[in-house]
């Protein structure tokens, strides 16, 4: 049910709880001119009872449409997110494929296919999908360090 058709339904059923109060005071009138008439009024109190049925059913039938357009708007917006959700893992995804794996030195780096000299960072790649180059430090040993998440690597005379 999306929110056009909840909202016709809610005024298709606005619209008969009013005729069914038009009923009831057409039975209320009636019953007054047939006083007297115990098989008339008796018919009429029945048929009053049967549209205050109605007229209460209508009512939780709105209760339950607007709590459903509730449901509707919460779902929808979640939907929306998870779409979105969707869309970034699927770039995530679409990037992490451009690089491989590779040992230098002590330490396993990503590779971007067609830039052979520029190690990135694994973990900063695998957790949220950042291509982050490893830039070079001075400790002895050719050691790289991601500035972003502050991970060192010795890489030898890469």
């Amino acid at each position: 049910m999306d929110g056009a058709i909840a909202g016709e339904v809610l005024t298709t059923i606005t619209g008969m709880a009013g005729a069914t109060k038009a009923v009831a005071e057409v039975i209320k009138t009636l019953k007054a001119k047939v006083k007297g008439n115990a098989e008339a009024e008796r018919a009429l109190s029945d048929a009053f009872e049967q549209v205050l049925t109605l007229r209460t059913g209508m009512l939780d039938l709105q209760e339950k449409v607007l709590s459903l357009q509730q449901e509707l708007a919460s779902l929808q917006s979640e939907n929306i997110k998870l779409r979105e959700d969707i869309s970034r893992e699927k770039k995530r995804t679409a990037e992490s494929q451009e690089f491989q794996r590779k040992k230098i030195g002590h330490a396993i780096v990503m590779i971007r296919q067609g830039e052979p000299d520029i190690p990135y960072c694994p973990t900063c790649l695998e957790r949220n999908g950042h291509a982050i180059p490893l830039q070079r430090i001075d400790h002895g040993e050719h050691s790289h360090m991601c500035w972003t998440c502050r991970t060192v690597f010795s890489l030898g005379r890469f």
